[in-house]
């Protein structure tokens, strides 16, 4: 969890995305939204997993970003089948997701 920019932050998550994994993200995306964070990118590409609170935690990432009038990006994860819970959701109609991460992807 990085912020290589004022404003923006970047979480990457790699394996499994469960609970533990989506509080720690929670907790990441609360602590730089009050220090003037308002573009967070959750990148999922070395996801293989994805479960209900890492959904939860991405949506909460979002909710965040757009209460401060900024956004957040979701990398697509390279796995199929974490990226098929976005689609079954239809999480991936609602979020911005891009395929790689690039540094247009935060504007």
């Amino acid at each position: 969890m990085t912020r290589p920019a004022p404003g923006l932050a970047v979480v990457e998550v790699a394996g499994r995305f469960d609970a533990p994994v989506a509080l720690e993200v929670r907790r990441a995306i609360d602590t730089f939204a009050v220090g003037g964070v308002d573009t967070a990118v959750v990148d999922l590409t070395e996801a293989t997993f994805v479960d209900s609170a890492g959904l939860a935690a991405v949506v909460h990432a979002h909710r965040v970003c757009e209460s401060v009038g900024g956004t957040a990006v979701v990398c697509e994860p390279r796995s199929a089948d974490a990226r098929r819970v976005f689609e079954l959701t239809m999480l991936d109609r609602v979020l911005r997701m891009v395929a790689v991460r690039s540094a247009g992807d935060a504007g």
